[in-house]
């Protein structure tokens, strides 16, 4: 029984196993109902097909073995299921490979659930070597599988592996959906495809799929890392004219795209376009333009942005006063940051100490770091890294090896 590629309708096997007489090995009477969710109730059958005599030991174990695991899926034990799966690979007690399991045990949904299973878990040569056996053997995963498999190639960065299985996917007749097409524009990003993921965008619009924002969040933003501004402005443009709405990802991307090319009005402007449609900025909008600015030497003009994240909660209250020495509406430093313990992204203030020590201010961001550590922040080597580079460009050896030291301390 092979699923249909074309049909969005999902089967569910539902078994009742029949003992023989002899006591020995099993038969799966399968009853399939449609409009199931796959998810919902997984019942597998699969003994029937194990190539050995019945009445071996070891055909025996393997049935036990993969009965249980039958069981435990029917249950809803998926993790369990992950972890018994993953200990009978590892023990190679019943089978040596999972390839083996596959062969012994030839139902198609069985052999998804085991891909799907497999993704989940990471066990990534063991779900690559189980796709492509399927494959030979003329199975055809579930879309769901694949994304699945396709999901955990991207996540544990095997990119050029992710495109070739989805070159196969689109092959086989499987339609593949936004999610499936995302995992491969994501590879090809990844990859600096960019030529690629226009492609996949194209592939995408042909199926009958407009491009979703995520799709498009990743090009442009493959294009700005390269520093092709202009043209992840025309994408953006053009995703406006098809009525996709851009969110807070759409608007980082190009505002952090524009300050790194040094155009810091144009950022600000997206930034403002953010208020109008009312798209939330966060931290990462922040420090995007606070890096623009500090990047450019533009400490003081960086106020507005320290000032709205302490509006934001993103800065303790009085922080803005203390970088600028301006304690007017501050009770004295003992009363700084109220006395409790603070958090502050690393981010944020690394980028604000390189830009104090840029306009040379050294002093002050060593002074800035010491009142954040005093008030319970765990300084990073990355900012004393900043101090002593500052330190070294000034000439100034000794501050720089006094600060190595408290950095090693």
């Amino acid at each position: 029984m092979k699923n249909s590629s074309s049909s969005n309708v999902n089967y569910i096997a539902e078994g009742v196993l029949a003992r023989h007489t002899m006591g020995f090995g099993a038969r799966s009477a399968l009853r399939l109902r449609p409009n199931s969710h796959f998810n919902n109730s997984i019942c597998f059958f699969c003994s029937q097909s194990l190539t050995l005599c019945e009445s071996d030991p070891q055909y025996q174990n393997r049935l036990q073995k993969v009965q249980k695991l039958e069981t435990l899926l029917n249950r809803g034990r998926t993790v369990t299921a992950r972890r018994f799966l993953r200990s009978l690979l590892l023990t190679k007690t019943a089978f040596s490979s999972l390839s083996e399991l596959h062969a012994h045990v030839s139902k198609p949904l069985f052999s998804d659930t085991l891909l799907w299973l497999c993704s989940v878990s990471k066990m990534l040569d063991e779900a690559t070597d189980l796709y492509s056996s399927m494959r030979k053997d003329g199975f055809i995963p579930s879309t769901r599988s694949v994304n699945r498999l396709l999901r955990t190639l991207v996540d544990s960065r095997h990119f050029e592996k992710t495109l070739p299985v989805f070159a196969d996917v689109v092959d086989s007749g499987i339609r593949p959906d936004a999610v499936t097409y995302g995992k491969a524009v994501q590879a090809a990003v990844m990859l600096k495809d960019l030529d690629k993921g226009f492609e996949l965008m194209k592939s995408m619009e042909k199926d009958g799929m407009g491009p979703s924002v995520f799709a498009y969040n990743l090009i442009l933003g493959g294009l700005c890392k390269v520093r092709r501004i202009k043209d992840a402005r025309k994408l953006f443009d053009k995703t406006i004219q098809r009525n996709v709405v851009p969110n807070t990802v759409t608007y980082n991307t190009l505002i952090d795209g524009y300050c790194k090319v040094g155009d810091i009005e144009e950022a600000f402007g997206f930034k403002e376009r953010m208020r109008e449609q009312n798209v939330e900025c966060n931290l990462v909008t922040y420090n995007s333009l606070l890096n623009g600015l500090c990047g450019s030497g533009r400490v003081e003009d960086a106020k507005e942005v320290l000032l709205e994240m302490e509006d934001s909660g993103f800065l303790p209250g009085g922080f803005l006063s203390f970088v600028f020495d301006d304690h007017s509406n501050v009770a004295g430093d003992d009363s700084l940051f109220d006395g409790k313990e603070i958090r502050i992204d690393e981010q944020t203030y690394c980028i604000l100490l390189n830009g104090l020590c840029r306009v040379g201010r050294i002093e002050k961001a060593e002074e800035v770091l010491a009142k954040l550590v005093e008030n319970g922040v765990t300084s990073s080597k990355i900012s004393y890294n900043i101090l002593v580079n500052a330190y070294c460009q000034e000439g100034d050896l000794k501050k720089a090896i006094l600060t190595t030291e408290q950095m090693e301390e």
